[in-house]
């Protein structure tokens, strides 16, 4: 039985490029330890890159605003894993991804504004009906 140290990384990011850098430099340090390493890739998460102009977003933001009377704040986070494998699929479906607030994901003490889900609903109402 040999020692040996095992790291399990989760990578996710909206660019492959990204992702790449990371594993190469990850790589890298392993090789300057100058320990032997196997490398097993068990599950790689499509990039989703966003796509500010597409006709969906903007539809979602015309939605909003007259929802809501204010503007939407449209950004990009490393959330919408399941977007991303719509997206390798279907790399031409447009899509957005958007939810209520959650505070501490994945974490034991992740909680959900309730609040908030009421808001979501009636944007998700409102949107399809301006999509049909």
């Amino acid at each position: 039985h040999e020692d040996f140290i095992e790291f399990q990384i989760s990578q996710r990011s909206l660019a492959q490029y990204d992702k790449d850098v990371i594993h190469e430099k990850f790589t890298t340090l392993l090789k300057m330890s100058g320990l032997e390493f196997n490398k097993t890739i068990d599950t790689e998460y499509p990039s989703w890159p966003p796509d500010f102009e597409s006709k969906i977003t903007s539809v979602s933001k015309s939605v909003y605003k007259d929802l809501f009377n204010e503007e939407v704040k449209i950004q990009a986070i490393h959330a919408g894993l399941e977007c991303s494998y719509f997206s390798h699929h279907f790399p031409d479906m447009e899509m957005i991804s958007f939810g209520p607030d959650v505070l501490g994901g994945h974490s034991p003490d992740e909680r959900l504004k309730i609040r908030s889900v009421e808001k979501v609903w009636n944007f998700l109402v409102a949107l399809l009906k301006n999509l049909v």
